[in-house]
């Protein structure tokens, strides 16, 4: 089909080991797996957002897994960064992400919260071609936050998630830009203090917005989360 051209990507997978003790500063204790994959890729984008391209594609080695094949739209907004280093800073904030997810989860189970694991692949037909790959998700995608000030009505769990990353990181990071399906999410945006995470990091600016249009909920109050003063201005 003209609609589809196969590749085969070597793919190298990022994951986030968090010692119990490291919330305050996760660090990347990282391990990578690579294996040759052949993957279908859709030759018209599946959806564009502000940041990123995502192309529909299958992974025939793996029972063809329906899979979304995601680029950076600008390399030009982050000068001196290769297509790898976007990537990899977006695997590494969705690892992180993962993380606070399962204390989150553990912390309230009624309201569950969880991020896709997501995969670095390069093609080797055109070697520092790039790319996100991370499991399709069916339903509707829905946009709880995003990394400034916007929060739909009904994002009560999505505000007290980030408000909970901030408090369990002590003030040195938040993960915002909450998204996804039902409660899968994927995509978030991390602000930090430090300069190693995606192209939607605002640092302490981003994480006083939050907060100046967070009102804290029961989910808050049942976390102990402690307001914040921007939340009083």
């Amino acid at each position: 089909c003209e609609l589809w051209e196969e590749f085969t990507a070597n793919c190298r997978v990022y994951t986030l080991r968090c010692l119990p003790a490291s919330d305050e500063k996760p660090d990347a204790h990282l391990y990578r797996r690579q294996e040759t994959l052949n993957v279908r890729l859709g030759k018209e984008p599946f959806d564009q957002g502000a940041m990123r391209v995502a192309y529909p594609a299958y992974i025939a080695d793996r029972d063809n897994q329906q899979v979304l094949a995601k680029q950076p739209l600008i390399t030009s907004a982050a000068p001196g960064r290769s297509c790898y280093d976007i990537l990899y800073r977006d695997v590494l904030s969705q690892s992180i992400a993962r993380h606070f997810a399962e204390k989150f989860t553990k912390a309230c189970p009624e309201f569950p919260v969880q991020f896709l694991r997501t995969e670095l692949a390069e093609r080797l037909d055109r070697p520092g071609q790039w790319y996100v790959i991370e499991p399709f998700m069916r339903g509707e995608f829905q946009k709880h936050t995003n990394n400034a000030s916007f929060a739909s009505k009904d994002s009560e769990v999505a505000q007290a998630f980030s408000h909970f990353t901030f408090h369990l990181s002590g003030g040195r990071m938040m993960v915002t830009d909450i998204q996804g399906v039902h409660s899968t999410m994927t995509d978030p945006q991390i602000h930090s203090r430090e300069d190693c995470f995606g192209l939607g990091n605002r640092g302490e600016d981003g994480m006083t917005e939050f907060f100046q249009i967070h009102q804290c909920s029961s989910i808050c109050h049942r976390l102990k989360l402690r307001p914040h003063p921007a939340q009083f201005q």
